[in-house]
Order: structure tokens, then sequence, then C-alpha cells
């Protein structure tokens, strides 16, 4: 078939795991995630040889996987005395090409090779999901140490994936301040708490120029210190827009002669 509705109803059932699957991939990237859900998949050491896995939601090169509040608890393996060992935990995906194709994923544990030295992870099996290449993919989630018998804390191997709103959120401009033109000597203006941003633009609104975007690095430790836009060619004094850092929550400025307002905007969430 050369083309096809995909979310649409057509009669017979159509829709498959692959389709889905390059829907959240192509949405959400094509590596293997963490959603910032429920307990985002915690894990703590229950006893010495018992880990437990919390409630969470995966995605694994598109299919998405979940466990549920119950959670999932998971034999560890004795330590050996006087010698280390890296486990690891995964989900592990596989697909039944003897029955139908059948896919499913469960937790794993697979355990490392003690050594006096420096302990490696062991090796994950790797595969192709989105291609459909893959009859097994574990995807890393839980490095758990061991050093003899005792067991460390488990450490964390996945990335959380960013809510799309919280990603725009840590780009879009913020409007924090909309100051008067303050020419000659620099003016003192209150400002929200810079410190949550990275970046502070100023939109200068000018008579003859509409608009002076400058953007200014917020280096919150030097009091004092002054930023000056980028001037254009010409009269540059008269489209001049400066900044001195003073506080978190106090700038001095100054414009130069055609700029008639200016906006203050926080970028780029600390």
């Amino acid at each position: 078939m050369a083309i096809e509705l995909v979310t649409g109803k057509k009669g017979t059932v159509h829709v498959d795991s692959a389709d889905d699957g390059a829907l959240y991939a192509a949405i959400a990237g094509k590596g293997e995630y963490v959603l910032d859900l429920d307990d985002r998949l915690a894990c703590t050491m229950t006893t010495a040889n018992k880990a437990h896995v919390a409630s969470g939601h995966g995605l694994m090169q598109g299919r998405h996987w979940l466990i549920d509040a119950e959670g999932v608890d998971l034999t560890i393996q004795n330590g050996t005395q006087g010698q280390k060992r890296n486990d690891l935990i995964v989900a592990r995906y596989e697909c039944d090409a003897k029955n139908g194709n059948i896919e499913s994923v469960a937790l794993k544990v697979i355990k490392g090779t003690p050594t006096t030295g420096t302990p490696a992870d062991p090796a994950c099996t790797r595969g192709d999901i989105l291609e459909g290449a893959a009859l097994v993919n574990e995807q890393p989630l839980w490095r758990i140490p061991l050093n003899g018998i005792t067991v460390g804390t488990p450490i964390q191997m996945f990335d959380v994936l960013t809510p799309a709103k919280e990603a725009w959120d840590s780009v879009a401009p913020v409007l924090l301040a909309t100051l008067p033109p303050a020419r000659g000597t620099y003016a003192e203006a209150s400002v929200p708490d810079i410190s949550r941003y990275q970046w502070l633009y100023v939109l200068g609104l000018g008579e003859e120029l509409p608009t002076l975007l400058v953007p200014v690095p917020v280096f919150r430790a030097a009091p004092g210190r002054r930023f000056h836009s980028t001037l254009p060619a010409g009269n540059a004094t008269g489209y001049e827009a400066n900044i001195e850092y003073v506080s978190d929550t106090k700038i001095k400025y100054r414009v130069g002669t055609y700029i008639t307002s200016m906006d203050i905007y926080g970028i780029g969430r600390a």
C-alpha cells in the first residue's frame, strides 16, 4: 500500500505498533527515554538483595511501555567479598517472530563480572525496533553497584524526556518590565527576579528605528558591570541601550536619544 490514513476509521484492524511507534519516535525522538510521569521509575534497594522499581512510563525507540502503581521487585545476587561488580536493571523488549511477532517488555537484571579493579557495566542487547529488525532490545535504566557484599545506591542511566511545554517555557521570552527612556545618567528600576534566567533581552522601541534587540548575559556575580547594545552604523549613540546589573531584582539603564521605551525580557530558565 502506497498511502494509508493511520488515524482514521477503515472498517478493519489496520493500526499496528509500528505505526504508533513511528509517530512517537518522530515527535519525541528515536532514542530511549523515561517520561516525566508518576514516579519516573525510581529505584530503591528495599533489602540487600531486592531492588524496587516504582511506577513510570518509558519510550523505547517509539514503543511506549509503563509500570503501574504496584511497581516491580527484582532480585540482585549477592556480591563477592573483596570484589566489585556492576549489575544493570534494563527494560527488555522482545518480538516473538515464531508467534506472529507478538511483542512484550519486562524488567531484567543483567549481572556484571566481579573484579578487584574497576567494574565495567555488562553488555546490553541492542536492536533496531523502528526498522523492524529487533527481536530483542534492552533499555538501560539503573546501575546497581556492589562493593564486596555491600550494595550501593542505584545510579540512574536514563534521560527524562522534558515535556514540550517546559521545553518551550525554557526558551520563550518572558516580559519582565517596560521602562521609560532614561538618557544621560543611568536610571534605576526594579525587575522580577532575573536569577531565574540565563539571558536578558532588551527590546528598544525607537522613533526612527522600530526595534533594537540587545542580548545581555546575566552575570549575577558582577554587580556594577555594564552591558552595551551592538550599535548600528550612523548615529550610533542615538540608538544606544545599556544595562547595569545591580542585584537580582534591580538594574540601572540608559538609552540613546532615539529610543522612546525599553522592554526587558528574560530568556532561558536557569
